[in-house]
């Protein structure tokens, strides 16, 4: 395993970005998730998702922050679930069925993204079921730690 700053290249621009991958992913298979990544430039104010939206995804942001929020009962006063920024795996349950996002996400700055959509992890599974199988469970790692925050801030309201 390699650990610290790891390099994927985006293919409309020469050399390499470095962003923290948490040392899960091996060089190798950065390789052959480049064929499988978009990169996406998205302006402050930005949206990356909305709830209800059936596109799944996930993305790395590489720089700038998102904030995901939950639409509740007043409507104009979500509930901000977090402040996600370079490093960070932001996506949502759509990613993993064809329901409606849960969440919504928007960029608080300038951000760039590595996004991940889930027919290109359906086709990245058929083709390499290993490196799928290793990025399945970053995510799912990922993302019972933002659900156990989210418990977090719940129980400190109540």
């Amino acid at each position: 395993m390699m650990t610290g700053e790891q390099s994927l290249s985006p293919p409309a621009e020469p050399g390499a970005v470095k962003f923290p991958l948490a040392g899960f992913l091996q060089r190798q298979e950065l390789e052959i998730l480049k064929g499988y990544v978009n990169w996406q430039q998205i302006p402050k104010g930005g949206i990356l998702w909305q709830q209800g939206e059936t596109d799944g995804r996930v993305a790395l942001i590489i720089q700038g922050r998102a904030k995901i929020t939950k639409e509740m009962n007043i409507p104009g006063h979500p509930l901000v679930i977090g402040l996600f920024g370079p490093g960070s795996l932001v996506g949502d349950l759509s990613f993993s069925n064809e329901s409606g996002s849960m969440t919504s996400a928007r960029a608080v700055e300038d951000m760039t993204l590595v996004i991940l959509r889930r027919e290109n992890f359906d086709s990245l599974a058929i083709e390499h079921p290993t490196l799928a199988n290793h990025i399945l469970n970053e995510l799912l790692s990922r993302m019972a730690e933002q659900l156990r925050h989210a418990y977090e801030r719940l129980t400190a309201i109540f």
